[in-house]
């Protein structure tokens, strides 16, 4: 709409780009890793946090292929779930509204796997804490307490995905085998 509205293409193109300079903050009210550092090195890792979380994004891409798993839709599901929880957790300046695309996958995915749904209440819990201190001018979690909150919960799904991967006690996300 912006583009249809006169904006320039290539200033739409490099508006999130030209963000990342506009902030000298780690967390922007988001229960990520950085909650847990102190703000006053800021400078060290406002690229070695991006450079670090798409590091372990490859890594895990790497050893997934390297499983040579049968992508089916539940399968796919759990890995989009998985990478977009880790990927706001692990990026320098994120909002606590970025989580919500994996809020919403967390979910779809809980509908598959029934045992996911303390997971989505979890998630819900501190997606409450950190808005209502816009909405509320108070919360009822420190932001390091919804860090590793957020930590715990992102091991629990990572671990279920791992569980997955690694046995047959979903049905259909067993192992492919190689042909």
């Amino acid at each position: 709409p912006a583009w249809a509205l006169g904006r320039p293409r290539g200033e739409l193109l490099t508006l999130y780009v030209g963000q990342v300079t506009s902030f000298e903050q780690l967390t922007l009210n988001a229960p990520t890793a950085y909650a847990l550092i102190n703000p006053s090195v800021f400078y060290l890792f406002k690229v070695a946090g991006v450079i670090l979380a798409l590091a372990l994004l490859m890594i895990g891409i790497w050893a997934i292929y390297r499983m040579h798993p049968r992508l089916d839709e539940r399968l796919l599901l759990h890995l989009l779930t998985s990478s977009a929880l880790l990927s706001v957790y692990l990026l320098p300046m994120m909002h606590e509204r970025y989580f919500i695309v994996a809020e919403v996958f967390c979910l779809v995915l809980a509908v598959y796997r029934p045992r996911l749904a303390g997971l989505v209440i979890g998630l819900q819990i501190l997606s409450l804490s950190t808005t209502s201190s816009y909405l509320f001018g108070s919360t009822f979690l420190s932001l390091a307490d919804a860090s590793l909150i957020m930590l715990a919960l992102l091991v629990w799904l990572i671990y279920d995905l791992a569980l997955i991967l690694k046995t047959d006690q979903a049905g259909s996300f067993l192992p492919a085998t190689k042909d």
